[in-house]
């Protein structure tokens, strides 16, 4: 609402009152508005109150109660407000909506059928849960759901879908948990410090019972601290509980440390002196609970100072109050620019484990607790007081007592003990409350044997985590396989989603950590709380390929391996790395085969490996237990490496990598994965020098390459070999000697796992075959490796003409085979290029005459040696088989429909069909392994062409297949069909379908069939194309 402008020009008294007025007008219709927005969520079935509340970590009366809440404050921070509906799925505007408190637009959308077509969260999928020929009501389908319905899935879902009584019960029950853990909070310095409630407590702590006999032993640590020591010991000669002991330990000063603390000593017996060599904080408190008789424990620093009364007060309250293991007070900061602030609060070992919380100089402990696990950790070089505090909060209660007992100087002392080492000690310390390895030694014996424990890392990425997940549950359905999600303390909606999407699955466990612990610590949590004789560690942004799991366990087992990697692929199709190899001495090693096609890869023995990645990893439990995991020093990188040099160096053996096992990796997904990344290295290269591997550029040489060179990249940390391919000839048949050129196919299918099921790929694959049986060296592109880094090494560029368009490679022989869609090839695309077959004879006759570069008819191929006459299997066998997908978007399969509408038993194999006739509907999908059974089992193959293809005169491959299957071929009507000699059929109408299922004169027969079949494996198998190919690239060179 806004105010009228005449109030502008009116006297100020008369403004402000007319203000008031249109103020209170317009609160009063927010008011409204607001009390009728509550009142709608609150009825309506897309808010469930006991879910939203357990989000928020609240109780609330009455779903009004609870709508007013999210009304308030709820709606900004983004919470789900179902189980079955989560705010990630829905569109942006809608959800961005939702946060302004646009609830109605949230309900229109729910409420439009139309957007019932889309998935609404990790585990509910509208179109999967209404009938097809029924319209989806979201309102009617909401409000009356009952605890035992079940709830529909989205397609691929993972396990068996639930009820929405045990999909709502988990729900609230995972929320409760996280909130509970987001909860926690992690108080830090503040600025001004509550004398009135210091002297207040200090009035109450008087009243407990003052035993002045206790005897406190004080650990004073020192390194060359002559200017700074007089203070803190006289802050302890000071105390008013006299009983004490001070004990100095000199961390092997070389200044006059020494003499300053003797002069005390002869004024006070109470202080005792320790010398020793430097060996660190932890060694030297350590060799002060050696000779420490007190009863209690406390600490101060040199440089810092304690308030009178420190050990008085602290001392009456841990002899009075039960349950109490330690105490911590107040700490006076002053910084290093002189300003001063305060830090003390009660904190418990949830919120301790989110940092540090509580100094060593405020803390008075009991003897046996702080003793129970050995002291510090003397294998901590810094971070040692947290890595304790942890142990004591682990062990009890540890009280805050709200007075200021320590003066703590916070200056940038360059001589401080600790100051000179790692930050990234913070993550050791962290660690050892989340995995504690002396108690998981006893277990090992009584892990599954044979099972596999996969352990994906989530940390604010939920999309690519469940992709992950899914293709492993989906390949390893009949392998003893158990999945561990570790949540490295992610924002809540991820985990929400995560812990949705597999709450009810038998083989996964999801475990939310507090914090981001970093992938060392997370990887090893995942492991403590597995149960596999065997351990896969996976990044959350991996995807398997089918049979990934078989071949690493085979090679593990097989072999003397210390641990076996997969192939790992981009994105693209080309290595990110087949092992890791050490270029320099001393220097950090790199991916092997790094933008390399894969087939690069293949060609290596994949054995002997110092090092390999993390990122796709199998190990035995056994061994990871023996190595105590990754080291949590480095954080989110060369944790991997620092592991395998270290399992190399207590068995003798290697790693390998397995390169049947392909799995993609999108690579460095998670946010903050190279934050760390100057100081990961500088601890590895000062761990291991002088004892890095040696150099490993022998294993170019391996797979064909030669090294002639290797350049620094930047920081001079890491250096890159420059490959080369020598020359070679071989003997070809027909030929003579030839040389063996290097030959890249490029394809227009995806370099993913979904590409692997392309038709060309595996045309590709064969074609690569039929290359190499001539001695030639071939490797194969995907769509978007097209212009790898390595395409330098390449002698010939053959493009597979499809969707994608080329790039022809300068200084390379340029080959075009248009093999489908002719209509996207252009004439200046044929003239880029220096040989050019088409499967085409016609369209190959007019694209020389309108290009006037001569394009040469080369038809679609077969491979025989996996399509040839077979005796019928009885479970594949059918009168008419079709195989591919219904293909509802490209005008249907009109050949097929007329088979159908015939009466003909037709067995349909492909997504859609079920929807067409679900009664001759096989399946969705039949493996490539099954095919060429499947068609020697058939009596009739029907095939059909896109129109673009048959219009063109390009007869499809699945004719070349079938015939040389032995199996007679019904097609719709495309020219050139009397190459096969009668086995292939044309049909333009119904009536002649149902004629000529009918009456099967027309087939050749078996003797005439045999002859056919032999003719297409001879004249147009991939074996004949490849050598047409090679004699012309030959000549072509000359």
């Amino acid at each position: 609402m806004r105010i009228p402008k005449i109030l502008k020009r009116l006297p100020a008294p008369i403004r402000h009152a007319g203000n008031y007025i249109v103020g209170a007008k317009e609160r009063r219709y927010n008011t409204r508005a607001t009390e009728l927005l509550i009142s709608r969520v609150a009825t309506s079935p897309f808010f469930d109150d006991a879910y939203y509340a357990s989000q928020r970590g609240r109780e609330f009366q009455s779903a009004e109660h609870a709508a007013r809440d999210w009304a308030g404050a709820g709606a900004r921070k983004g919470y789900s407000l179902h189980p079955l509906i989560d705010p990630a799925y829905i569109p942006r505007d809608v959800r961005e909506g939702l946060r302004s408190r646009d609830f109605d637009r949230y309900e229109k959308w729910l409420n439009d059928p139309a957007n019932a077509r889309t998935v609404w969260g990790p585990i509910f999928d509208p179109t999967q849960q209404h009938a097809s020929d029924q319209e989806f009501c979201a309102e009617t389908f909401f409000s009356g759901l009952e605890s035992d319905q079940l709830i529909a899935p989205p397609r691929g879902f993972p396990g068996t879908p639930g009820t929405w009584g045990a999909i709502r019960a988990s729900a609230i029950a995972t929320a409760v948990s996280a909130r509970a853990q987001a909860a926690v909070s992690a108080p830090g310095k503040y600025a001004v410090w509550d004398a009135a409630r210091e002297a207040e407590w200090i009035a109450e702590a008087e009243r407990l019972p003052r035993r002045g006999d206790v005897l406190v032993s004080v650990i004073m640590p020192a390194w060359n601290r002559e200017d700074q020591i007089s203070p803190a010991i006289d802050s302890v000669l000071a105390q008013t509980h006299e009983a004490w002991e001070l004990i100095i330990v000199d961390d092997g000063s070389t200044d006059s440390t020494e003499e300053v603390v003797r002069a005390y000593m002869a004024e006070d017996p109470r202080i005792k002196f320790v010398s020793l060599s430097h060996g660190g904080v932890a060694r030297a408190r350590n060799s002060g609970f050696g000779v420490a008789e007190g009863e209690y424990f406390a600490f101060l620093d040199t440089d810092n100072t304690w308030t009178s009364r420190h050990l008085e007060l602290s001392v009456r309250w841990l002899e009075s109050v039960d349950g109490t293991v330690a105490t911590h007070n107040g700490l006076r900061i002053t910084e290093a620019d002189g300003s001063q602030c305060y830090r003390g609060a009660q904190v418990g070992i949830d919120a301790l484990a989110k940092r540090s919380l509580i100094d060593m100089n405020s803390l008075v402990v009991r003897r046996a607790v702080a003793l129970k696990r050995g002291g510090f950790d003397e294998a901590l070089a810094r971070w040692v007081d947290y890595a304790l505090i942890l142990d004591i909060a682990e062990q009890g209660h540890i009280a805050y007592l709200p007075f200021i007992g320590c003066e703590y100087s916070d200056g940038d002392s360059a001589d401080r003990i600790t100051r000179s080492e790692s930050e990234h000690w913070q993550f050791v310390a962290g660690a050892r409350h989340v995995v504690r390895w002396d108690e998981l030694s006893s277990r090992v014996s009584e892990r599954v044997g044979g099972r596999v424990s996969v352990i994906v890392l989530v940390y604010e990425d939920y999309m690519n985590t469940i992709q992950a997940v899914d293709r492993v549950l989906a390949t390893t359905e009949t392998s003893d396989v158990e999945v561990i999600l570790v949540d490295n303390g992610s924002r809540l909606y991820v985990g929400r989603i995560v812990a949705a999407r597999y709450q009810n699955h038998p083989r996964v466990r999801y475990q939310r950590l507090t914090r981001n612990y970093n992938f060392a610590t997370g990887c090893n949590f995942g492991y403590a709380i597995s149960t596999g004789e065997f351990v896969m560690f996976l990044n959350n942004d991996t995807v398997v390929r089918d049979g990934w799991l078989d071949p690493l366990i085979d090679r593990l087992e097989s072999t003397d391996a210390i641990g076996v990697q997969p192939l790992m692929l981009y994105p693209n199709g080309t290595v990110q790395t087949a092992g890791t190899v050490f270029v320099i001495e001393d220097g950090m090693p790199i991916h092997f085969l790094a933008r390399h096609p894969r087939e690069d890869a293949f060609r290596s023995p994949g054995d002997d490996f110092a090092a390999v990645t993390a990122g796709a990893l199998l190990v035995r439990a056994e061994l990871f237990e023996r190595l105590r995991g990754f080291d949590p020093i480095f954080a989110n990188g060369c944790e991997d490496i620092d592991f395998c040099l270290r399992a190399r160096e207590l068995t003798g053996r290697s790693f390998h990598v397995e390169s049947r096992s392909l799995v993609e990796h999108k690579e460095s997904k998670s946010p903050g994965r190279f934050a760390h990344v100057d100081e990961n290295r500088r601890i590895l290269l000062e761990r291991w020098r002088g004892r890095m591997p040696s150099s490993d550029v022998e294993k170019f040489r391996e797979v064909g390459f030669e090294v002639p060179h290797v350049r620094p990249l930047a920081g001079g940390q890491n250096w890159m070999p420059l490959v080369t391919r020598p020359k070679r000839e071989v003997e070809v048949e027909g030929l003579g000697r030839v040389p063996s050129l290097r030959w890249a196919i490029k394809i227009g299918a995806s370099g993913t796992y979904w590409g692997d099921w392309w038709g060309d790929t595996i045309f590709a694959e064969d074609l690569r075959t039929s290359l190499e049986r001539l001695g030639q060296e071939v490797v194969i592109d995907r769509f978007g490796a097209f212009e790898r880094e390595t395409s330098y090494l390449d002698d010939v560029v053959l493009t597979l003409r499809g969707l994608r368009k080329p790039v022809p490679q300068a200084g390379r022989v340029n080959i075009l085979w248009v093999m489908s869609h002719p209509e996207l090839v252009s004439v200046e695309e044929v003239r880029r290029h220096d040989l050019v077959y088409a499967g085409s004879e016609r369209w190959a006759r007019e694209m020389s005459s309108d290009s006037g570069r001569e394009v040469q008819k080369l038809l679609q191929a077969t491979n025989p040696d996996r399509f040839k006459p077979r005796r019928r299997d009885d479970e594949l066998a059918s009168d008419l088989l079709f195989v591919g997908g219904a293909r509802f978007g490209a005008g249907g399969r009109p050949l097929v429909e007329m088979a159908i509408d015939s009466g003909a038993d037709v067995s349909l194999w492909g997504p859609g069909w079920s929807h067409v006739s679900p009664e001759q509907t096989r399946g969705e999908y039949l493996p490539f392994k099954d095919t060429p059974l499947s068609y020697a089992s058939a009596k009739i193959v029907l095939n059909d062409h896109l129109d673009v293809m048959r219009d063109a005169g390009f007869i499809n491959n699945r004719t070349f297949d079938a015939v040389a299957a032995g199996v007679p071929v019904i097609t719709d009507e495309v020219e050139g069909l009397e190459i096969f000699g009668g086995a292939v059929r044309s049909c333009g109408s119904p009536e002649e379908m149902k004629e000529m299922t009918a009456d099967r004169s027309w087939i050749p027969d078996r003797t005439r069939f045999e002859q056919i079949s032999a003719m297409v494996a001879r004249d147009h198998s991939f074996d004949a194309r490849a050598a047409v190919m090679l004699r012309d690239v030959l000549n072509f060179m000359e």
